[in-house]
């Protein structure tokens, strides 16, 4: 997990926080005492980064995680040509993104635009009076 972390922050950054289960591999606050913080909550505190964890038996606390793991997913099975290799698999996971994060409509932009659309789309110039 730690190496996975510190390929995600070199590629994106630092984050401020992290919110996650409360997995062994993300934290050890639950296992009774035994053996302290594991690897990656060092590297957190280490790195000032705001370790969150989502409270026992409320899963809803990852929900958007869980529903864009989802969404992520159905994708990926809906691809006719299915992956044989990681290689290819990553290929879709990069398909997959920048489908998601650009190029489908989103509610939270006016008429459902896409993200693209939002970021292309020319401002209009302020009216000016022309004497």
């Amino acid at each position: 997990m730690l190496s996975t972390f510190r390929k995600a922050a070199a590629q994106h950054g630092i984050p401020a926080s992290t919110l996650t289960d409360n997995g062994m591999v993300f934290t050890t606050r639950l296992a009774g005492g035994r053996g302290g913080r594991n690897a990656l909550e060092h590297e957190l505190a280490r790195l000032g980064v705001e370790q969150k964890n989502s409270r026992p038996n409320h899963p809803t606390t990852c929900g958007k995680v869980e529903r864009f793991q989802q969404t992520m997913k159905n994708w990926l099975r809906a691809r006719p040509d299915q992956p044989a290799t990681i290689e290819a698999i990553q290929d879709h996971l990069k398909t997959f993104v920048t489908t998601y994060n650009h190029d489908r409509p989103h509610r939270s932009l006016p008429h459902r635009a896409t993200p693209r659309d939002a970021l292309h789309r020319p401002t209009q110039s302020p009216a000016r009076d022309h004497p």
